[in-house]
């Protein structure tokens, strides 16, 4: 078996198709035997080759942020959903464009992740450390408790000094990270998205060797199908249709 892909649903944000997509995205473009487990508080309506299982149990404390992906954090505890070996966790609102057996087989044993899409003068001005963006990550099963056991132990602490579940993932981990190559996984809006004003007249395209592309904040994949209208002008497209052709 090549390995277990892992995502995670939960609220109403996300509907169960958004799984299926997904599930049916990597079984285009995955060569062999995989697991899919959904972990999530709602499985009506997921396929029965999906494997569903309850959200991992993790406490939050009530501490003001920006973010509501801390729920992720609990899928770094031991012992849940049988997960076992090489994982891949995938987010919701990616569209995969090419092969993926790769991400299984470089650098083994070695926690990968999506160097964080950030403009080196950003880097340099708010003297922000290196940080990894979760939307596509490999672990191996078992191996990452200490990032849980962290949040449990400092909760408030930790959501007071990290905006972000991912910046807190990257200062635990920090040494222990390795980026994937920068061209598998891409960003619809720093990457297909032209640049303005050409985004208003000029089509969204996947650059060449990516595998991934995923979308953080809006347009959501499913916005973008036919045209973002919506939002800031810097942020409108066109019809996209290798969206449609790539998750559907």
């Amino acid at each position: 078996m090549i390995g277990t892909i892992v995502t995670i649903k939960w609220g109403d944000l996300y509907s169960p198709e958004y799984v299926n997509r997904l599930y049916r995205a990597v079984q285009r473009n995955i060569t062999g035997e995989f697991r899919f487990v959904c972990f999530t508080d709602h499985a009506a309506g997921l396929q029965q080759e999906i494997e569903s299982y309850p959200l991992p149990v993790i406490t939050i404390p009530d501490v003001p942020t920006r973010s509501s992906n801390w729920r992720k954090l609990g899928l770094y505890q031991s012992n849940i959903g049988d997960l076992s070996g090489t994982c891949l966790y995938l987010d919701l609102d990616i569209v995969i464009t090419g092969h993926m057996n790769d991400f299984f087989s470089i650098s083994p044993g070695v926690f990968c992740a999506i160097e964080e899409w950030v403009q080196p003068h950003r880097k340099i001005i708010a003297r922000r450390p290196d940080e990894f963006n979760t939307s596509v990550f490999r672990f191996d099963a078992n191996t990452t408790a200490e990032v849980y056991q962290r949040f449990i132990e400092n909760g408030e602490a930790v959501l007071r000094d990290f905006r972000r579940e991912q910046q807190f993932v990257s200062n635990t981990l920090k040494g222990r990270i390795r980026a994937w190559p920068h061209d598998w996984v891409v960003s619809f809006k720093r990457h297909c998205l032209p640049k303005f004003p050409l985004n208003l007249v000029k089509t969204p395209a996947v650059p060449q060797n990516a595998k991934i592309v995923a979308f953080h904040g809006r347009p959501n994949p499913e916005e973008v199908i036919h045209g973002f209208r919506d939002g800031p002008i810097h942020r409108k497209c066109l019809s996209t249709p290798w969206i449609q052709e790539n998750w559907y």
